[in-house]
């Protein structure tokens, strides 16, 4: 009887728990850790099949701005929103994280650059955020973190060179 009731109660609080220890309370997507967790998992199942994985650093651009226009209410908003949007996208392959402030991380396996590039597309169409990506792939015996620092530089050259485009665009007006 009673033995059950709480074994049960304790297996939800429990489940409740890693939940929370794997999601972000504010946009419901994996945090830093739940996509350490699955692109682990993602990089087992890659290296028996043999299947790629793409990993993408995400960065939404300006955000720091609607936070100091409009407070930081409407730029969680606006990170609700794109969560929302963008989970609405995903496949079985592809997993999205929210690692803190406006930077996303998007795993996908079994699919070629132009696979994840198309990924990219439909988050890009899902949302009208403006946002920057540096995308990698992960290759085999490489770790994690390795592949996540190439995507950041290749994230850190997308940001700079659509911030050197705005200059010239400007100039050319």
């Amino acid at each position: 009887g009673s033995s059950v009731l709480a074994t049960e109660a304790l297996a939800r609080l429990n489940s409740r728990v890693r939940t929370q220890l794997v999601t972000d309370p504010l946009t419901g997507l994996l945090n830093r850790s739940g996509f350490v967790a699955a692109a682990e998992r993602m990089r087992s199942v890659a290296d028996r099949t043999g299947l790629p994985i793409s990993i993408a650093l995400i960065d939404l651009d300006k955000f720091k701005q609607v936070n100091d226009r409009q407070g930081h209410a409407a730029g969680d908003e606006l990170l609700v929103e794109l969560g929302r949007e963008w989970r609405a996208e995903l496949r079985g392959s592809e997993v999205l994280a929210r690692f803190g402030g406006d930077e996303f991380a998007l795993a996908l396996v079994g699919t070629e650059r132009s696979g994840a590039e198309d990924a990219l597309r439909r988050l890009r169409v899902a949302s009208p955020a403006d946002w920057s990506v540096g995308l990698v792939e992960w290759h085999r015996g490489e770790s994690l973190d390795r592949a996540m620092a190439r995507a950041d530089e290749a994230l850190y050259r997308a940001k700079r060179g659509s911030r050197e485009l705005r200059a010239v665009s400007s100039f050319v007006a």
